[in-house]
């Protein structure tokens, strides 16, 4: 199953639908998060405001655009990396964007609710479903498996809260491999005691970074090609 791409700004797939686009500003209020050479997670600068900020802002940019001098958030690298709730947290995922670009391909999870998400991201050849333990059945060689930490129904955040609408990504398949660099399949894992569960399907491990913005929340992860 696979996602069209957008930039993040992006296409979306929420159950909003496809055809709207709302772009984003992923380069301020953020809260990223990278590893250093011990594989620990580490912390971005405060902002005037609190927020944490990235080392290496991003503009938003219109729809299908891959321009010259967009660059991914944060510190790239293989490593896995990880960011624990701080409080507990209510989130629901709202929308799901992938956008191809230059050098990068960006996955964005739009969340509302109340708190900050943590995360676990990392890379598997063998991914399996939380809960069930079942093997994910993968047609690439390498799976980047993410972990949504403080995530629950959207019914339970809001009435009529929208959530990314999963049957419609299989129609985007025949556009991914055309805008998209490195990142070929995606499979939605479900959640499980507070933790959503997603995989993204790729030829091989490539570095990457993973961040977290807001207004609204979002966690990005940039895979560079």
């Amino acid at each position: 199953m696979l996602l069209g791409a957008c930039t993040d700004s992006g296409t979306n797939v929420a159950g909003m639908g496809f055809g709207g686009h709302r772009p984003d500003n992923d380069s301020v209020n953020s809260h990223p998060a990278h590893t250093d050479a011990s594989g620990k997670a580490q912390k971005g600068s405060s902002s005037s405001d609190g927020a944490l900020t990235p080392r290496t802002p991003a503009s938003p940019q219109p729809e299908h655009s891959a321009p010259a001098g967009l660059t991914a958030l944060g510190d790239t690298n293989g490593a896995p990396k990880t960011e624990r709730l701080e409080a507990p947290a209510q989130l629901a995922v709202t929308d799901i964007r992938i956008a191809g670009h230059d050098d990068f391909d960006r996955v964005v999870f739009e969340m509302a609710g109340n708190g900050m998400p943590g995360w676990y991201v990392s890379y598997t050849e063998q991914p399996f479903y939380q809960g069930s333990g079942r093997t994910v059945d993968m047609e690439h060689l390498v799976a980047l498996n993410i972990n949504i930490d403080g995530v629950v129904r959207s019914d339970e955040v809001a009435k009529d809260l929208p959530s990314p609408d999963y049957a419609e990504v299989a129609k985007l398949e025949s556009d991914l491999g055309k805008q998209l660099g490195v990142v070929k399949e995606f499979i939605p894992g479900g959640m499980h005691d507070g933790r959503a569960q997603y995989f993204l399907g790729l030829d091989m491990k490539q570095p990457f970074s993973v961040q977290v913005l807001r207004g609204p929340t979002r966690l990005v992860i940039d895979i560079l090609h």
